[in-house]
């Protein structure tokens, strides 16, 4: 299958390695010979050169870079290997982090979370204050958080994150990092009410979410929340598949699907499938702009999309479609629903397909109504409008 908006992994894999230095100096760590990374880290004493540290068996510590400001460091298993955190006295640590650093990639490992809170490992990794600082093809088992960025730029490519803990985040992007998420897979422990929140986005900080290369389809499922993006930051989800042209990402078997509370999102080319509580929800003066090929199914309990609290929404059908469902039958939820000082707009090209009703208080108002597949019956709304305009702000 041939994928649109997609990351080659080939190309992002030159960044580091074509630089006048010369070739990388390679360190090799056998971790089960008693050697440790942090033992290799204190000895990296050139930052003229490009490093590669090549990790094999299973280490038992919490790692540290910090103050990196060489060509480029390598982090990376041999052709895979294992750190656990430890638990540290008197406040627990990261089981990786990233600090005031540069141009770094940890690639290829697997890192267990440990311990209880405050004692315990606090993230699997932690990127802060590092730029170009890179995670690809790593699995990280957390009771706490997954992977966090805070004051960074970076990705997250072809990772996944298993999260059966009862708070924190799979990942978290925050204070104004720019962070793209590349096929992650973020799986929270499920249940009839789960917790946490799969990926959050917060304080000024940038997601992306797209394809990658050969890779699994981005999948979040199993949390309280599937998606978070709060407080001024932005959003942005590409994940189109070609051949043939479908949506490609899936927020899947969450309680609620997507939260957007005092920010902004693009979203193109999701499945929000099986939320029951929600599938995605605006408030707080949020925008959005929903692009087709997309789907709202299978909110049993809640509402396909709900605008509220002087937000707005675009639902544009980009000649792919969008499809919300929902049951038409008195004292079910509508499949969308507009109240205060709100408005959802639909546009050309392409349709919408609104399965259930379509309501709005006094002072919200639906527009584009020519270009949604509905039954008339199903509007409840008194500011209806045939065109496009969306509600002054």
């Amino acid at each position: 299958m041939q994928k649109a908006g997609t990351i080659t992994m080939s190309a992002l894999m030159l960044t580091f390695m074509q630089l006048a230095s010369g070739a990388p100096k390679e360190v090799k760590i056998n971790c089960s010979q008693g050697k440790t990374i942090s033992d290799a880290l204190d000895k990296l004493d050139d930052s003229s050169k490009d490093y590669i540290l090549s990790v094999s068996g299973v280490c038992n510590e919490n790692v540290l870079v910090g103050d990196f400001q060489g060509n480029s460091l390598v982090l990376q298993g041999d052709p895979t290997a294992t750190i656990n955190g430890v638990v540290n006295s008197p406040f627990g640590m990261p089981v990786v982090q990233l600090a005031n650093s540069r141009q770094i990639v940890v690639q290829n490992l697997t890192i267990n979370v440990n311990g209880t809170p405050l004692t315990g490992n606090q993230a699997g990794i932690a990127v802060t204050i590092c730029s170009n600082c890179n995670i690809r093809n790593v699995t990280v088992s957390t009771a706490t958080s997954g992977i966090t960025f805070a004051y960074s730029q970076g990705s997250v490519l072809t990772s996944t994150v298993n999260f059966p803990g009862t708070g924190g985040a799979g990942i978290v992007i925050s204070s104004s990092s720019d962070v793209t998420l590349g096929a992650v897979q973020v799986h929270g422990p499920g249940g009839l009410t789960p917790p946490a929140t799969g990926i959050l986005v917060d304080q000024g900080a940038t997601g992306r979410l797209v394809l990658a290369s050969g890779a699994p389809n981005p999948t979040v499922n199993g949390f309280s929340t599937g998606i978070l993006v709060h407080n001024n930051s932005f959003f942005y989800a590409s994940t189109v598949c070609t051949s043939p042209t479908s949506a490609c990402g899936n927020i899947t078997g969450n309680s609620q699907g997507i939260r957007i509370i005092g920010a902004r999102a693009f979203l193109n080319g999701l499945n929000v499938n099986a939320n029951p509580e929600a599938g995605i929800f605006l408030g707080t003066g949020a925008e959005a702009e929903l692009y087709g090929p997309f789907a709202i199914t299978n909110t049993t309990s809640g509402i396909g999309l709900a605008v509220s609290h002087n937000s707005h929404a675009a639902v544009i059908g980009n000649g792919l479609g969008v499809t919300i469902s929902g049951t038409p039958v008195a004292g079910q939820p509508p499949s969308v629903s507009v109240g205060t000082v709100s408005s959802v707009r639909f546009d050309a090209p392409g349709t919408t397909t609104v399965a259930g009703f379509l309501a709005c208080d006094a002072l919200s108002a639906i527009t584009g109504t020519t270009f949604v597949t509905a039954p008339a019956g199903n509007y409840h709304c008194s500011n209806l409008n045939t065109g496009s305009t969306p509600l002054p702000q």
